[in-house]
């Protein structure tokens, strides 16, 4: 997954994954929902609530990430809570 793309980018730059302080991700809700570990199921019924609608800063562990230890991971809200 996202350790593969890490590595993958680190390989073609001749960089360590240690040099990647900082990681943005975006996607629609139901993807970070899952990335994040958080039950979607707000998603599925009216009034289609999303559990957090402002972007996150985590830790790179928290997603058992590759990269420098006290980097950061944002995560940007999508624009509406739509399950298609």
């Amino acid at each position: 997954g996202l350790n593969r793309l890490i590595d993958q980018l680190t390989a073609a730059r001749q960089l360590r994954n240690e040099d990647i302080y900082e990681i943005v991700i975006v996607g629609n809700t139901t993807m970070l929902h899952l990335l994040l570990g958080v039950n979607p199921r707000s998603l599925a019924r009216a009034p289609y609530r999303p559990v957090f609608k402002r972007y996150n800063e985590i830790s790179p562990a928290s997603l058992g990430l590759y990269m420098a230890p006290r980097g950061v991971v944002t995560i940007l809200p999508s624009a509406a809570a739509f399950v298609g």
